[in-house]
């Protein structure tokens, strides 16, 4: 489309929203408000802003009140809230009337648009995720630069923040690192918001099982069923335990015969059995895999003594295949029982679930570029496609601590047979999570759902004389689709009682699509401390369109008389029929390209349809 075309179509809309007055009794209640924010008497301030907001103000009034409810927000430390509202700015209100770089914002505007970025940035600091606060950040000194924005300047706090953002750990080693490691590439697009709602379940706080990170967790039959894992003093555990989601009560489960050791490790459920599989410190390479079936509470060791040899594991994952019917296996830290020291692999391993085999494809083994051996990374399978996302990888040399990788990578799975594993490095985009270890996802209805996790950063000890180690708790969930490309991130705005920040938890998710985070540790004043609660997070609060496009088809679909020339996105007229919202909203379309970025911006959560299926358009109907 020309843009000598769109030009003059952006000035028209821009001047129509500025040509709408100001409301003198919403700026009384504005100047209210604000006093009461000076006064520091920031709830009673959100109210009256909410009620300011409720009340449909004109465009000048609303997105100024909107920006000074976020600022409140920070100051309360509700930073999901401070985001959704930054968001809600810069993605339903500038975005989709005008691109604020260009010059038809008056000064005003071009404020608000800048500070809806620097808080955006806050609150995604707060949530803990630091690369997503500093693009937020870099974006706002480049677009105040750009829009000579001279008195709006970063705080001396968000400063400090931004240098210590911009000096990535991995910058003082990187020429020590493989070559096969994968940049980030920034997407400059706002993220898709995907809403949700977090509930902390009551359990009972005299029986249930002592607080752990690095466990395993299981979704079998209403139950969610944890085993192993170990607490900040690295004591391992042995037990397990199932926690019932309708009475919310834990149950200790108790069993006779021979058992897996303490340990960490993984496990699955496959036909009513779960596969346990990982080693403890001084486990035995015979004792590496069990089963166990929940009905008569009994372990089975599995002997591999007559198959490959297996590497005894510990911060590996493994991921049920269901169309290979199988269990695979990758990365994690051990040794082979051959008198080496530990080590991080990047051995690939596969349990057939059919053949009762395994099967083992060494890194060496595989031909082209594959992912630097890791632990503690995060890993899924959607189809046929295995991810592998960050993680932690050995230092070059002692005097380098340990590193958190910043690569993403992908494997058909559907190859194993015929070529072994071939890799394929992605980019990340969309709402770019910052790299991480000791996070973990699940997948739900073809997404997957990540949360939590630490980074790392070098940081000057208080003596003044050396660099130590800092680990920065996160408490970020985010949402994965798989597309054409490399997919899509999205932020997740969960509301209602979010579990805090914590690394080495597990998430698992039951029949519904509901997910569950079970227990993990955090850092609180520099002291570590393990939890053993579950937080649900219920996506049927919200329609599963939100991330599903109805559909298009402007052969079939006639345009009304209302609309009958004009796309509900882009604006401009047309003498050819238009697609119509598959939701048949009265919305209407020029291209997929306009409905996708519709969808995208605001119209997943506006279309007035979109949570009544009964109302998706038959493509074969006119109207």
């Amino acid at each position: 489309m020309s843009i000598d075309i769109i030009k003059p179509m952006q000035t028209k809309m821009v001047k129509e929203v500025l040509s709408i007055k100001d409301d003198p009794f919403f700026d009384q209640l504005k100047k209210e408000a604000n006093r009461l924010y000076s006064a520091s008497q920031f709830t009673e301030a959100i109210s009256l802003y909410s009620r300011v907001i409720d009340s449909n103000p004109p465009f000048n009034q609303l997105v100024t009140i909107i920006t000074n409810r976020a600022q409140c927000w920070l100051k309360l430390n509700q930073f999901h809230k401070a985001l959704e509202d930054s968001d809600s700015l810069i993605q339903s209100f500038f975005a989709p009337i005008n691109d604020p770089k260009d010059n038809l914002w008056p000064k005003e505007l071009k404020r608000i648009y800048a500070k809806a970025l620097m808080r955006r940035g806050q609150a995604l600091l707060g949530l803990g995720n630091r690369y997503g606060a500093l693009r937020a950040m870099l974006d706002f000194e480049r677009y105040t630069r750009e829009s000579n924005l001279v008195d709006l300047k970063l705080d001396g706090n968000s400063q400090i923040t931004l240098n210590e953002l911009s000096r990535s750990p991995m910058d003082q080693f990187k020429e020590s690192l493989p070559c096969e490691r994968v940049e980030i590439q920034f997407s400059g697009n706002p993220p898709l918001l995907i809403e949700g709602k977090w509930m902390k379940l009551n359990a009972d706080v005299k029986s249930r099982p002592k607080a752990r990170e690095s466990h395993a967790s299981v979704y079998f039959e209403g139950e969610i069923w944890i085993f192993g894992g170990k607490n900040t003093n690295e004591n391992e555990f042995g037990d397990m335990w199932a926690f019932n989601l309708t009475n919310q009560k834990w149950r200790e489960i108790k069993w006779k015969g021979e058992s897996p050791s303490k340990r960490s490790c993984t496990m699955l459920v496959w036909d009513g059995i779960f596969y346990l599989f990982g080693s403890s410190e001084s486990e035995s390479d015979d004792k590496l895999f069990w089963t166990f079936d929940p009905k008569q509470s009994k372990w089975t060791r599995m002997d591999t003594k007559k198959e490959i040899k297996l590497p005894a594991l510990r911060g590996h994952r493994a991921t049920l295949c269901h169309t290979r019917r199988s269990m695979i296996v990758f990365g994690g830290e051990g040794h082979d029982f051959d008198g080496d020291k530990n080590r991080n692999f990047g051995d690939l391993l596969e349990y057939s679930f059919v053949t009762n085999q395994w099967k083992r494809w060494p890194k060496s083994s595989v031909l082209g570029i594959s992912p630097m051996q890791r632990r503690s990374h995060i890993q899924w399978i959607i189809g046929n496609d295995l991810y592998v996302l960050f993680g932690m990888a050995d230092p070059p040399h002692e005097s380098v601590p340990d590193t958190t990788l910043e690569d993403f990578w992908k494997m058909d799975l559907r190859l194993l047979d015929s070529s072994g594993p071939v890799w394929a490095p992605l980019s990340l985009q969309g709402n770019v999570p910052e790299p991480r270890a000791k996070s973990v996802a699940v997948v739900r209805n073809g997404q997957a759902v990540l949360f939590g996790g630490y980074s790392t950063s070098l940081s000057m000890h208080f003596t003044k004389t050396k660099q130590v180690m800092q680990y920065n708790y996160m408490g970020d969930a985010l949402v994965f689709t798989p597309g054409k490309k490399d997919g899509h991130w999205a932020f997740l705005n969960g509301k209602g009682e979010r579990p805090s920040n914590r690394a080495g938890t597990f998430l698992v998710a039951d029949e519904v699509g509901n997910v569950y985070t079970v227990f993990g540790s955090t850092n609180v004043s520099d002291k570590m401390h393990d939890m053993n609660d579950i937080h649900k997070l219920d996506f049927t609060q919200t329609a599963e369109t939100a991330l599903k496009i109805p559909p298009f088809h402007p052969d079939t679909v006639k345009t009304s008389k209302l609309h009958k020339k004009t796309c509900s996105r882009c604006k401009l007229v047309f003498d050819t029929k238009l697609g119509q919202c598959g939701f048949k909203c009265g919305t209407y379309y020029c291209s997929i390209d306009c409905q996708t970025k519709h969808w995208d911006e605001e119209h997943n959560r506006t279309c007035v349809n979109a949570r009544d299926p009964s109302k998706v358009t038959n493509l074969d109907e006119m109207d």
